[in-house]
């Protein structure tokens, strides 16, 4: 009886945004309405935003979102990934200084920038492959296997929780956009790694630096809201009137994100193989 009794709690609970949801669509309308009819340097958030509601499908079957709440909980808080991909990629470079390969490629005709290029493009190709098989495998799992279990198609607001998520994301568009927001995350991790990589002399030091680099990820994603950034959680940076007015033109809070992630990548690509061959020959 008790194990019944949970049962229909916990459904009734995730089935309550469904029951209540053109009750709280409207009251999230009404929030801007009034906020336009405010006035000041909001009007064109509140319009946009206004805009994004109108356009949720309303007419959507009932569905049970407990695997999706399962699943979008596991992916918004996943740091085992970084864990695998730091194990994979802390030696790429350290290992060729630590035997000295690179006394060899120093004098030869190809040169440390093309040797660090071909180091990079390897950990960068591993990473992917590593990733194109783990998040796959991930919803799979959380869903038992069953991907119809899932309601895709359902507007986002369905789950409880997502009710302050003023966009029209279907489940399936915010779950491709959070995994798309993850691997680039796991690619600036990865690059992170390789420079560290790269400035060690041997394997002992860059698997130091590459656990205290972990160590930080791990401990920052206690920090409440901005802490879960860093691993590609970025729920909060969708909730609300989630963009930046830069003269007129509205830039969404996850494109800034995007831009700074992909800046961080670009900066590492590039300063490691300006350098590796100074510290290569310092090792």
């Amino acid at each position: 009886v008790n194990t019944d009794d949970m049962l229909l709690r916990r459904l009734s609970g995730s089935l309550y945004n469904q029951k209540n949801f053109e009750e709280i669509i409207e009251n999230q309308l009404e929030i801007m309405r009034r906020g336009i009819r405010r006035g000041g340097p909001e009007v064109k958030k509140y319009e946009k935003i206004l805009e994004n509601l109108g356009r949720i499908e309303m007419d959507f079957p009932v569905a049970d979102t407990l695997r999706a709440v399962n699943l979008l909980n596991y992916l918004e808080m996943d740091w085992h990934i970084l864990a695998v991909l730091a194990v994979m990629c802390f030696a790429f470079f350290s290992t060729g200084n630590q035997q000295k390969v690179t006394n060899q490629i120093l004098i030869s005709k190809f040169g440390m920038r093309r040797f660090a290029w071909t180091q990079i493009i390897s950990a960068m190709l591993i990473s992917g492959v590593c990733m194109l098989l783990y998040f796959p495998s991930v919803v799979l799992i959380k869903c038992e296997w069953r991907l119809s279990t899932i309601p895709w198609n359902h507007p986002l607001q369905v789950i409880v929780g997502y009710e302050n998520i003023l966009q029209d994301f279907t489940v399936l568009e915010y779950i491709l956009i959070n995994i798309g927001l993850k691997v680039l995350v796991c690619f600036a991790f990865v690059s992170v790694v390789l420079m560290i990589s790269s400035l060690s002399p041997n394997n002992i030091v860059s698997f130091t630096g590459t656990f205290l680099l972990f160590g930080a990820v791990y401990l920052g994603v206690k920090m409440p809201r901005y802490g879960a950034w860093i691993i590609g959680n970025v729920h909060s940076l969708f909730e609300g009137l989630c963009y930046v007015n830069v003269e007129g033109y509205l830039i969404h809070h996850v494109a800034v994100y995007g831009a700074v992630v992909l800046l961080l990548i670009l900066a590492m690509l590039v300063l490691i193989p300006c350098h590796y061959e100074a510290s290569a020959r310092r090792w």
